[in-house]
């Protein structure tokens, strides 16, 4: 095959940079710096003698550089990789073969070059330290065309597109879900895409382990299509990587200049990266390519979980699929120390007593490429979406006769409770926090009377009502509204049985009766639909709803009140392995 002159010249240039760049690397270890740019030193001596290395290779290579050309490079794509913001290099790691264009095995070999090749790490401290310098040190490769070559666009492009298009649409059919039915008559737009991505929607997204900010771009022109404007926020352990990162986002933000995008970018471990308060929390979380590096990844998936909007979306994502990461488990466990979860079952063990659930689960896509046309179809992409329900810890179960409390549930809200006697629970609610609860709830009766001696949805409040200012409660109390199918009315002075094992929100100060009551709806649409699905429907065939009078709880009390709790986390991971 003949190549033109000047695409041997070309060549030439290239394998002439890829020398200079070593050899410069070399002499700034026994130079003296003269200036500093940023946080790179560079001397004068070592820039000279590197200059005029790279024009007698770049004499030398030009007639050589034919014999390459059977070889596919990414160099005939460079400016449709530099219009899509991509950072490319002089060197590439394409292998003659390779389906992907992607030598995984000659990537592997580089990082466990770089790794820490003792035992595995005892402490999250030691292994942050390896994370940090390794990714220092691989920072230049994941800034080059060897970590996103021409076809690995098209997959970018995808996870970009999907990324928002599910976040959008996710949260506007939970929002319509909570939304009462439009009235007769009432035709909403027939255009699909301006309901899902209006134009003023402004997103927050944080790009965790963000790297060089290899979805910046893709996500910045999938918003464009959309008319949506984003504010991304990147953090990444390596400082190395920011750097590359802040100026990969100064680029793409100077392409994009007629758009209303904003790109930060924050070198931090990101289970201290903490949200700002007063700020809007996140709409997308996005976790490219890391989420097997991290020590702990249900720690870190409660911390995201904190960041992230009620219906938000979480996405866990890589490229090049399951199967690679589960290569660099193998090949360097201290740096990828677990795999992607590849099952729904492997997600739900991961999310035990998380405000997240899994929505989606793809391993494969048809993907056409820009260049070849031929289907891409390894990459991983994994939705979740934050809800208000989490499963609690621990089950609480209370027996005790129902007070009179303070009339006011079903006076002034709407919203009948049946209230347990603080001075009898205090002990028991010592260690609860405020907020609003839901579970199972029976009232016991020796006759058949409507709605007795049978489990109801309930959603209870535990805390001090704060919201009747100057008539808060004096103690912690119990109240709970109990969710029939029929009204249930008279229940006081009988006993009930009350099981607590959900959570849904902090208990706060409402700055009128109106907001309250709004969200009291809220809670009651939450508390039925949790109560409708696993794990929480299973509650309802407690053993505690079925034993006889003499059920005394065994944390305190006795036959007229007690209470008890039930750590489930072992059994819920014991039915996860």
């Amino acid at each position: 095959m003949c190549i033109e002159p000047t695409t041997r010249f070309t060549r030439a240039i290239s394998f002439g940079l890829l020398l200079t760049t070593e050899i410069h690397k070399l002499s700034l270890r026994n130079d003296t710096p003269s200036y500093c740019c940023g946080s790179e030193s560079i001397t004068t001596q070592s820039m000279t003698r590197s200059l005029l290395i790279t024009l007698t290779v770049t004499l030398v290579m030009s007639p050589l550089t034919h014999s390459f050309a059977r070889f596919p490079t990414a160099f005939s794509t460079r400016p449709f990789l530099r219009s899509q913001g991509f950072t490319l290099a002089k060197r590439s790691l394409t292998v003659k073969g390779k389906t992907d264009g992607f030598d995984s095995e000659k990537f592997v070999s580089l990082q466990k070059d770089v790794s820490h090749r003792g035992p595995k790490f005892r402490t999250a401290e030691a292994f942050l330290e390896n994370q940090q310098r390794v990714f220092d040190d691989l920072a230049p490769f994941f800034a080059s065309d060897e970590a996103i070559l021409e076809e690995l666009v098209p997959v970018f492009q995808h996870l970009g597109k999907r990324i928002i298009f599910c976040a959008c649409t996710s949260r506007q059919a939970s929002m319509d879900k909570r939304q009462a039915p439009k009235p007769d008559g009432v035709i909403n737009e027939d255009d699909t895409e301006k309901q899902i991505f209006p134009r003023d929607r402004r997103l927050r997204i944080l790009d965790v382990a963000c790297g060089t900010g290899p979805l910046f771009g893709v996500l910045i022109d999938a918003a464009n299509a959309a008319n949506i404007s984003l504010d991304i926020v990147g953090v990444d352990l390596s400082s190395e990587m920011v750097s590359l990162a802040n100026d990969h986002a100064h680029h793409i933000l100077a392409t994009n200049g007629g758009t209303d995008h904003t790109i930060q970018v924050n070198a931090s471990d990101i289970l201290k990266y903490q949200h700002v308060e007063g700020e809007k929390l996140f709409d997308i979380v996005s976790a490219n390519a890391c989420f097997g590096n991290f020590w702990n990844q249900s720690s870190v998936l409660s911390h995201l979980s904190d960041m992230l909007a009620v219906d938000g979306s979480l996405f866990v994502t890589h490229p090049l699929g399951a199967g690679f990461v589960q290569t660099l488990h193998e090949e360097d466990p201290n740096s990828v120390p677990h795999l992607l979860p590849t099952s729904p079952g492997s997600w739900n063990s991961l999310l035990k007593c998380l405000p997240l659930e899994l929505r989606s689960l793809q391993e494969k896509a048809d993907i056409l490429g820009e260049v070849d046309m031929k289907p891409a179809k390894r990459l991983y992409f994994a939705h979740l979406q934050r809800v208000r329900r989490r499963l609690w810890t621990h089950v609480l179960r209370l027996r005790g006769k129902v007070d009179s409390g303070y009339g006011r549930g079903g006076k002034k809200l709407g919203f009948p409770t049946a209230n347990l006697p603080s001075r009898l629970f205090q002990n028991a609610l010592q260690d609860v926090p405020a907020g609003v609860y839901f579970g199972w709830a029976l009232l016991e009766s020796d006759e058949l009377a409507p709605g007795r001696n049978i489990a109801h949805k309930a959603v209870v409040n535990v805390g001090f009502s704060p919201t009747f200012e100057g008539q808060e409660n004096a103690e912690k109390i119990v109240e709970a509204h109990l969710m029939a199918e029929e009204p249930l009315t008279d229940f006081y002075n009988e006993t009930m049985r009350l099981q607590l094992h959900g959570f849904l929100r902090p208990e706060i100060k409402f700055s009128s009766f109106p907001d309250l009551i709004k969200q009291i709806n809220a809670d009651v649409v939450d508390a039925k639909e949790a109560l409708d699905v696993s794990p929480f429907v299973g509650f309802k065939s407690d053993l505690f709803f079925s034993q006889g009078r003499s059920w005394i709880g065994k944390d305190g009390g006795d036959d007229k009140a007690s209470w008890e709790f039930e750590d489930i986390r072992p059994g819920l991971y014991e039915a996860g392995q």
